[in-house]
């Protein structure tokens, strides 16, 4: 295949960046709740992240161009132009030089990668860009001095939600893990809770009854069936559901001020975002060491069983280390399991539930029922 040079490469970059920006910032910008208003999802901070933890340096220049276009379509001074694409940017790379800092993985298999998106990502890095932003539009008298703090809250929270709607979905579609999705069952089961996450989206916010709680289910059923990829997706899906009611002020948006409704969705959708991030994260780092310990537990029957075979070690050696494992106060059910499939010969193991009992993993292996002996027995007499 014919190689791209890094001078092109760089090139594409940018070019992808500040497209792939402006265009998160168009969409932004039709979510706003009133004309002239910040909008409550700003997705263009999301992209501008992922962009940088991707290719660093090289996609600086992408994220600014693509700020300053997209600030230009938002329209106001030159000065607070200029200041807000460069507060964007630096709220991005900052952002990023945190990440890295504290050794993030963009593929949330452990907690602490969801809680530095959150801190770092969430509310340090972009309470950078909504000081720049507010500042400048005070100094070009764009904003009055009374108005400043409500528009600097309203800021932050917008790019938040960017952060922790936008990034998750785009770093999960980068690291694509085909089991996800590896079966017909799944594709179905995928798209009955699409179906599932919009009636219910829908059943809060364009009925008279006006409950979103009902939102949080198909949110669990994605995090627990599909991980990261689909709790994210669906809670990006339903924030932009609820989103466009509030603006039509539909179901519980109803008869509310412009701020009232911007402190609901922003509560909304933050605790959304959070219940996505963090249980889809716990249930990604269990299926990642469930799936280790299955390894693991393969690798040392395999290696039991060939020494079995080298050496003669027998049934009943084997029998005997598994009493000696078994008998211990703090067991390893998975040792306890390889060893188990060495006895039966066929050297694979399994899948392991790590918080199973020895009972259950002795079941059919051993036929030896001798009883163990315990602490309260007697010392065996040996020969002098």
């Amino acid at each position: 295949m014919p190689t791209v040079s890094p001078k092109i490469a760089t090139v594409m970059i940018v070019v992808g960046t500040a497209l792939a920006y402006w265009l998160a910032g168009l969409a932004g910008l039709s979510l706003t709740l009133a004309e002239g208003q910040i909008s409550p999802l700003w997705p263009s901070t999301g992209v501008a992240l992922f962009c940088l933890v991707q290719w660093g340096w090289r996609a600086t220049p992408g994220v600014f161009a693509g700020a300053l276009l997209t600030t230009i379509a938002f329209g106001g001074p030159a000065l607070v132009v200029v200041l807000n694409a460069l507060g964007n940017t630096a709220s991005s790379v900052v952002a990023w030089r945190l990440l890295k800092l504290v050794g993030f993985r963009p593929q949330f298999d452990r907690i602490r990668d969801a809680v530095a998106l959150i801190v770092l990502g969430g509310i340090v890095a972009v309470s950078l860009s909504a000081t720049l932003g507010t500042t400048s539009m005070l100094v070009a008298d764009a904003l009055p001095p009374v108005g400043y703090w409500t528009t600097w809250t309203i800021w932050l929270a917008g790019d938040a939600m960017g952060v922790l709607m936008t990034t998750p979905v785009l770093f999960a579609l980068w690291h694509w893990r085909p089991r996800l999705l590896g079966s017909q069952t799944r594709h179905t089961e995928a798209a009955v809770l699409l179906t599932c996450t919009v009636g219910a989206a829908v059943l809060g916010t364009e009925t008279s009854i006006g409950i979103l709680f009902p939102t949080v289910i198909p949110l669990v059923w994605a995090a627990v069936r599909f991980e990261v990829l689909g709790a994210a997706t669906c809670a990006l899906l339903i924030s932009v559901l609820v989103t466009l009611a509030a603006i039509e002020g539909g179901g519980p948006f109803a008869d509310k001020s412009v701020m009232a409704t911007m402190i609901t969705l922003q509560v909304y959708n933050g605790s959304l975002a959070l219940i996505a991030l963090l249980l889809s994260t716990a249930i990604t780092e269990r299926n990642k060491a469930q799936e280790a310990v299955e390894e693991t537990c393969e690798v040392l029957a395999t290696a039991l069983t060939r020494l079995s075979e080298e050496t003669g070690l027998g049934k009943r050696t084997l029998a005997a280390i598994h009493r000696a494992t078994t008998a211990a106060p703090d067991a390893d059910p998975g040792l306890e399991q390889a060893i188990a499939s060495a006895l039966s010969g066929n050297g694979r193991s399994a899948p392991v539930n790590p918080g199973a009992s020895a009972s259950v993993v002795r079941v059919g292996v051993i036929d030896d029922r001798r009883p163990r002996r315990t602490a309260e027995d007697p010392p065996r007499r040996t020969r002098a």
